[in-house]
């Protein structure tokens, strides 16, 4: 996500989790993962310019796993309670 984006993450992701997803992981390795899978994705489809909710949709799913990350490494994130994305 690039700085500055507003990112609603109250809302569910409408989007089925990725094979190995498991999207309330209590290890912050994995959280790490899919925050860096996450970010290729958001980059990648952004040069693509697809519709506006399709790209909402992972960075939705993007702040939920940076928020888990810091959360799990012990960092305040920007939300105690990462969003329930399943």
């Amino acid at each position: 996500m690039i700085e500055g984006e507003a990112v609603d993450q109250s809302r569910a992701v409408d989007m089925p989790l990725l094979p190995g997803e498991l999207a309330d992981t209590d290890v912050a390795e994995d959280a790490a993962h899919w925050a860096a899978v996450y970010e290729e994705l958001t980059d990648f489809l952004r040069e693509l310019d697809p519709p506006s909710d399709t790209l909402e949709r992972y960075r939705r799913r993007l702040a939920h796993w940076r928020c888990r990350r810091d959360h799990l490494a012990g960092g305040s994130g920007s939300n105690a309670h990462p969003t329930d994305v399943r």
